[in-house]
Parts: C-alpha cells; structure tokens; sequence
C-alpha cells in the first residue's frame, strides 16, 4: 500500500504524503514493487483535472456554487508541488536531479491519484489515508455490497460483504460518506446518480404543509398574500392530504439552492390558491432562497 505515514516536507497534506510515494514508485518504473499496478493507472488526471481548461472554466461560469471548491483546490495542489519542487525528498535528490517539467506533470498526476484513490480508514483513532492496489479498481455506490477497514493487528486492508452478493454481480464500495456531489465532480469527475447522494441535500422544512404556510407567510411579508387569506396548518395538511393525495414529507433542497421540481409545482400551486397566482413561481423560488 501507498500511505500519509511519512511526509516529504513539514506542512504536507496527506494527498501530497501519499502522491509522493506514488510519484516515487513511478518513476523508478519497470524496477518498482507496484510496477504491475502502476501500468494499470489511468494515464489522464482524475476528476476536474483530466478536464481542459477552457472546460473547466465554462462549468464554473454555468455552476457558480463549485467555483470556490475548485479555486481552494486548486490553490491547495499547486502551494504542495511548488513546496515539493523546491527540493525532492531526501531519498530521491540523488537519482532523480533536477526538477523538471516532466517531473511536475507526473507529480500532479500522482497528486491527482491520491485524491481520488485513497482510501481513509482509522488506526487508533487516528485517519490514515492510503491507496490499495486492486481495491481501488471497485467503483462508487452510495448503496455499496462492501465495507473496508484496516486491521492494525494484523497491519492488513479488508474488504467486507455487507450483503449476499450475487454470481457476476459488480463490487461497490462508497468512495466517501460525507462528500457532497460537488466533490464527486471535483475529485472523481462525476456526480452519483443512483440512488441520491444523501449529502447533497439538507432539510428545508419538516413536512410540505410546513413549506406551504412558511411560503404564503413569505408572500404575506412581500406583499402578495393578505393576513386573512392565509389558512391554518391543519388545513394546509388537509388539502395536501386529502383533497390533492399527496405524501406530507419533508422537503429537501440542494446544495445549488434549488428543491425538487414537483415540490416546487405544489408549493406554487398552493401559493395560487390563497393569493396573486401570476406571482407564485418568484415567490416560491425567492421564499426557498429566504429560508436557506
């Protein structure tokens, strides 16, 4: 394995622990131990990186929330291989000599790897991040048939079965339980679909009833919807309910500002009912914006 244990200069991140292991390995080449492993890699960068830049830079214009992940990312990798370029680690200054442009290309892939390859498990206590050749060929489900973890007894990677996994079935492990889709697509270069990324929403409100009367409480306050107008919690329960058959469930909005379309269409037509139906679709969207 490939791990954050020993660290190339004071301050490295562990991405850049792990790529300087990585970009070691890679460039004693055929003579490296994970030779086999190695020309096995993708030889593109992972995630935004294997992107071109006029590519990237169109998708920050059409997606404003990830432009301020991408730059701190971004600045983050470029201060580790500056810092690294400034001397390699002791081990290598000898048979490597100078930096070159080469050598920072294959330092950015190698950084590129760590981010989306390694694995973080705990060792008393403590995260260590590492990357284990074969098991980081298993692709992304936030469904997954396998767990990991790392048995500090016996220094070893597991890979467990969390269910019966059928004949030909395909290995699945989540490749992070707390990232948000906006990270997916910054490290991994795509965002899960199935099923939902559940850090990639938050609660807005607890039921649609609760939505409906913050939404005609937001219409009164901008002038769109009279006090007397606005009907009670139990009869906003009742018309979702009863009258249009609709689960009262909780609504969930993203990490863009945005909620479901179909939440969306009910919360308008609940805003038409009780006040200035041409208004309703900038109320809602202006009242969700309000509440997040």
């Amino acid at each position: 394995t490939l791990s954050d244990r020993k660290s190339p200069f004071p301050g490295a991140t562990w991405h850049c622990r792990v790529a300087a292991q990585l970009f070691t390995e890679s460039m004693e080449r055929d003579s490296s131990t994970l030779a086999p492993y190695l020309r096995m890699l993708p030889d593109s960068a992972a995630g935004l990186a294997a992107m071109q830049p006029e590519d990237v830079q169109a998708l920050l214009r059409s997606y404003e929330p990830l432009h301020s992940v991408y730059r701190q990312h971004t600045h983050v990798m470029t201060h580790q291989t500056e810092r690294y370029a400034e001397g390699f680690a002791a081990e290598d200054q000898g048979k490597l000599g100078t930096w070159t442009p080469e050598h920072e290309a294959l330092f950015e892939w190698a950084l590129s790897m760590a981010c989306s390859r390694a694995f973080t498990v705990l060792v008393q206590l403590s995260e260590v991040h590492l990357i284990v050749p074969g098991a980081d060929f298993c692709n992304h489900s936030h469904a997954p048939n396998l767990s990991y973890l790392s048995d500090k007894h016996t220094e070893t990677f597991k890979l467990i079965a969390t269910r019966a996994i059928e004949r030909g079935e395909e290995l699945t492990i989540c490749y992070d339980e707390e990232a948000s889709n906006d990270s997916f697509l910054l490290h991994y270069g795509f965002i899960p679909e199935e099923p939902d990324n559940p850090n990639d929403t938050s609660l807005l409100w607890p039921r649609l009833s609760d939505a409906s009367l913050g939404i005609l409480n937001y219409a009164h306050l901008m002038g769109h919807c009279p006090a007397e107008a606005i009907p009670t919690l139990q009869t906003l329960q009742e018309l979702i309910r009863d009258e249009w058959d609709l689960a009262d469930e909780p609504v969930l909005v993203s990490v863009d500002g945005a909620v479901d379309e179909d939440v969306a269409e009910v919360l308008r037509l609940v805003l038409g009912r009780y006040s200035e139906r041409e208004r309703s679709s900038g109320v809602v969207e202006a009242a969700v914006q309000e509440r997040c």
